[in-house]
């Protein structure tokens, strides 16, 4: 009878808290690029300005794909490895 190995649950931890970390930042890149900085939540820093935090904002997103893609390639390494 063939063994099967699981993940452990440090290896399922390091994906799913980089894929929230992303969701995070996506979310962030996205208010920044859409909504003007004087309207921005006070928790999220800005200046003074009636126009989007362009820079900001792009940073926010590539940071986020960036996540995604590490959340991708861990789940991968630690599905070929059997967890370990």
């Amino acid at each position: 009878m063939a063994l099967t190995t699981r993940p452990s649950a440090a290896s399922r931890a390091v994906p799913l808290a980089l894929a929230l970390v992303g969701l995070v930042l996506l979310v962030i890149g996205i208010l920044y690029l859409t909504i003007p900085a004087s309207s921005l939540p006070s928790v999220l820093p800005h200046r003074p300005s009636d126009q989007p935090s362009v820079k900001r904002g792009s940073v926010a997103v590539v940071v986020a794909v960036l996540c995604f893609l590490g959340a991708w390639l861990v789940a991968r390494r630690a599905g070929r490895s059997g967890g370990r």
